[in-house]
């Protein structure tokens, strides 16, 4: 399952947007471990840098680098929230 929501101010277009993604039953973990991703208890909250691409319909494209405080629990699940 996959889900994305996103809201930008109607009087601002050129600002910032936030964006909220939902990734649930996913086998990602293979390709996130080259952002520093763990399959450990990390109980204590470790920050990963993630370079992060946005491609719109209009073929416009941006890119930025997101820091993610990361917890997990081996074997089972992790968690990420952008700072």
């Amino acid at each position: 399952l996959f889900s994305i929501k996103g809201k930008i101010s109607k009087k601002d277009l050129t600002g910032s947007a936030a964006i909220t993604i939902t990734l649930k039953k996913q086998e990602l973990f293979t390709e996130l471990m080259s952002f520093g991703f763990v399959n450990a208890d990390v109980k204590t909250p470790i920050d990963v840098p993630v370079t992060v691409l946005v491609i719109l319909d209009t073929g416009d494209a941006f890119t930025t680098t997101v820091t993610f405080s990361y917890t997990a629990k081996a074997g089972v699940s992790g968690k990420a929230k952008s700072k």
